[in-house]
């Protein structure tokens, strides 16, 4: 008879690298889902979120196929790092082109949690990465899990209820 309690050693990190990919899918789909309205604004801005939706949808995949692969969790942290930053700056200084050049943008729920989940990403890779310490362990990897488990139920319910998207 088996224990099942007894979790397989460095499970956590393949839960983690698991749940980053999960969110990786859920910020795809928002991107995807909107990129036709940013089409519509300036073409650039379209390309921008498909390039976007595309680069997370595929990370996603490759994560939770190769696992815990050192160097594409920091390239795919890096992506989202440098997403989440494109959308600080939009919605602080403004971007630098497009119609609406150097005017911020308004801060939409659908957005915002997508770069929560971003962020969140990269947490849960540098985690899976360089592992939390000895007696903090649990307790980082499981507040982890549930923040993640719980932000990529909230991401799903607004790209169903329709929640706005900033503009």
């Amino acid at each position: 008879m088996t224990d099942v309690a007894v979790a397989r050693p460095g499970a956590w990190r393949t839960d983690l690298v698991r749940l980053a990919a999960v969110l990786s899918g859920a910020a795809a789909a928002v991107h995807l889902s909107v990129a036709r309205l940013h089409f519509d604004e300036y073409w650039l801005f379209g390309v921008g979120f498909v390039v976007a939706g595309v680069l997370q949808l595929a990370w996603a995949v490759a994560i939770w196929r190769r696992n815990a692969d050192r160097r594409l969790l920091i390239a795919g942290g890096a992506v989202q790092l440098a997403i989440a930053l494109v959308w600080v700056i939009s919605r602080t200084a403004g971007l630098p082109y497009g119609p609406s050049a150097g005017a911020a943008e308004s801060i939409g729920p659908l957005d915002a949690q997508c770069t929560f989940d971003e962020l969140l990403i990269v947490a849960l890779g540098a985690v899976a990465i360089w592992g939390a310490r000895r007696g903090r362990r649990r307790f980082a990897v499981d507040g982890l899990e549930v923040l993640a488990l719980l932000a990529t139920a909230a991401t799903w319910f607004m790209l169903a209820a329709g929640a706005e998207h900033g503009h």
